[in-house]
């Protein structure tokens, strides 16, 4: 089964071959998150119905072929999907997830099943090792509170096997 279409680009004149085509949205985070797994080059994107709180985790092959819901995201954007990549062995998926008020960094294994989530905010995956880059999100913080705040506030490293993190600088810095 493959959703894939190819259609030429009405500007360049270009074929272009587009992976996915159904009725329920299929988006990708940055460009500078690749999407692809390094060890099979397998695709993972967030499908996400228009209007819903809520999206899915899927993969599929690079040539759209074999497309799979592995898993669920209550942490989800139509422009961002769940900003979901792949650990540099290409073995787990990492996306943004979320449990009341909590924000969690959820993985899964898209071979074997297994899953689990830590507590963070992702952001970009090391492409040499498990770790997440991630920054306090002060862009949703009233002023005072930013400067109030300043040294617990800034960028972390955080290891995605135990969910530790260490602060890299703060706001203050």
């Amino acid at each position: 089964m493959s959703e894939a279409k190819t259609f030429t680009d009405r500007v360049t004149g270009r074929t272009v071959r587009q992976l996915t085509d159904g009725d329920i949205r299929s988006v990708h985070s940055y460009y500078d998150i690749p999407p692809w797994s390094s060890k099979d080059q397998r695709i993972a994107y967030t499908r996400l119905e228009q209007g819903a709180s809520e999206g899915e985790i899927w993969i599929m092959d690079v040539d759209g072929a074999h497309p799979r819901k592995l898993a669920d995201t209550r942490s989800v954007s139509a422009n961002d999907g769940a900003h979901a990549h792949w650990t540099p062995d290409g073995t787990r998926i990492c996306y943004q997830d979320k449990e009341g008020d909590q924000s969690l960094i959820a993985w899964i294994n898209p071979d074997t099943g297994a899953s689990a989530n830590h507590v963070g905010d992702l952001r970009m995956v090391s492409p040499r090792e498990n770790y997440n880059a991630f920054h306090t999100s002060v862009g949703r913080m009233p002023d005072h509170e930013v400067i109030e705040k300043r040294a617990e506030c800034g960028i972390f490293a955080q290891n995605l096997d135990d969910g530790t993190f260490k602060m890299l600088a703060n706001v203050e810095d």
